[in-house]
């Protein structure tokens, strides 16, 4: 297992005690299902992880969000051997500042110190997703809706995550989809790209007063041509204010910018949180209107 991983530069000074500590009880109280766990996520093997973690859980005190977080830094050694025989050391790095993002975001929006999904990381196991500026790729995605344009059902498209933690500023933005486009282009017979999305944040009706008029949100909404979008209650809510929906939260949040003032209005106002599926196409000179 492991000993020296911890020791990297990669996460907040102020994050390594609580890190260390949980490491350290979890090598005392459940050292083989955690090494069962930690196989599995490299594999990857869905079953065996799930098991496997909820041996380690039964064992030590360790929050779920924590335990994540260690299992995927404690594959960051053979990861790093992965991705230099696939000549792809690049790709690591922006792995590992990944990671130290989910776990900043993590903590500003729960409070933990560790990261909330484990098994989404097989991904980059797999080299399957990589993160190119401000922007994550995720290549082997493919449409699911029944047509668009050029587009049917089943085609390959590249999906788009949008890493929390961090502004989402569009002159990043930008860099990192002309970065995506080079990096995916040669996959596409034509050189055209399709990007996909699916997220909170190009969910039509939040361009109608929750995204201030000319703000960043609203550039990059802009960005996507919505195929479908449907309503999920608040399950962004944590998001947007940092902390979980209820009826009692509703009336504390915290209203320190324009989003969280406005989004609070567009709640009260009778209105659900919701969600947006959308594309665009990009060539060689940028985004295809």
């Amino acid at each position: 297992m492991p000993t020296n991983w911890l020791e990297w530069q990669l996460f907040p000074e102020e994050s390594l005690p609580v890190l260390k500590n949980a490491y350290a009880l979890l090598l005392e109280k459940a050292s083989l299902p955690f090494q069962k766990a930690r196989e599995a996520l490299l594999m990857p093997s869905t079953a065996a992880f799930q098991d496997a973690t909820k041996d380690v859980l039964s064992l030590a005190d360790v929050h779920p969000y924590t335990l994540n977080l260690l299992l995927c830094a404690s594959c960051l050694d053979e990861l790093r051997e992965r991705y230099q025989n696939a000549g792809k050391e690049d790709l690591f790095r922006s792995y590992k500042e990944q990671l130290a993002t989910l776990l900043r975001s993590c903590k500003d929006t729960s409070g933990i110190w560790g990261i909330k999904n484990a098994l989404w990381n097989w991904m980059f196991h797999e080299l399957g997703c990589v993160r190119l500026g401000r922007l994550l790729f995720e290549p082997y995605f493919h449409f699911s809706t029944a047509e668009y344009n050029s587009i049917k059902r089943g085609d390959r498209v590249i999906l788009i995550h949008i890493p929390g933690g961090e502004k989402l500023d569009m002159t990043a933005v930008e860099q990192a989809l002309q970065l995506g486009y080079a990096h995916f282009k040669d996959r596409f017979e034509n050189g055209i790209v399709p990007f996909v999305t699916d997220s909170w944040l190009i969910y039509p009706p939040y361009l109608e007063g929750v995204f201030k008029e000319g703000s960043n949100l609203e550039k990059f909404a802009r960005l996507f041509t919505v195929i479908e979008e449907s309503t999920d209650a608040f399950s962004n809510f944590r998001t947007v204010f940092g902390i979980p929906y209820s009826e009692e939260n509703l009336a504390c949040v915290p209203q320190d910018t324009s989003l969280q003032r406005n989004m609070l209005r567009f709640i009260k106002d009778g209105n659900k949180m919701g969600r947006g599926y959308g594309i665009f196409f990009y060539g060689e000179n940028g985004i295809i209107k």
